[in-house]
């Protein structure tokens, strides 16, 4: 069962009701109230990379036990931005197509760079600044 919804309420009671009967479900607004997710899948000839963060990736995928280090450490902290961000955005901005417009202008923007340059704090700044320049009125101020 996938609930996806336009409502965080509804998803999470279906997510409830599916644990309680034992079946299978994902919750599209909140992974930790599902029992599996789905992963963003790129196929590209030959290559398929299936891709899923949950919000805490902590291991590399495939490597068996192997941490993250390295440029790996930067992505997992960019993974780690985004799923803080997420949160957020699920609680202050209602629209869901303004919260994907969110997520692709960090993406797209030079936040990794920061962060690979150990700029953290102004990875920080220009996820804010995107945030207000993209959400504009519809996020409240951080609490």
């Amino acid at each position: 069962m996938i609930a996806a919804t336009n409502d965080a309420a509804v998803n999470e009671a279906v997510a409830r009701a599916c644990r309680k009967h034992g079946i299978l479900v994902n919750a599209a607004t909140s992974p930790d109230e599902g029992t599996f997710v789905v992963p963003s899948v790129v196929e590209r000839g030959d290559l398929l990379i299936a891709i899923s963060t949950c919000g805490t990736a902590r291991r590399w995928p495939g490597r068996s036990g192997r941490t993250w280090s390295g440029p790996m450490a930067r992505v997992r902290c960019l993974l780690e931005k985004m799923a803080n961000l997420r949160r957020r955005l699920l609680t202050e901005v209602a629209e869901e197509d303004v919260r994907r417009k969110v997520y692709q202008a960090v993406v797209d923007s030079d936040v990794l760079y920061l962060l690979k340059a150990g700029q953290t704090h102004e990875a920080d700044m220009r996820i804010a600044e995107i945030v207000k320049a993209v959400a504009g009125g519809t996020a409240t101020s951080p609490s």
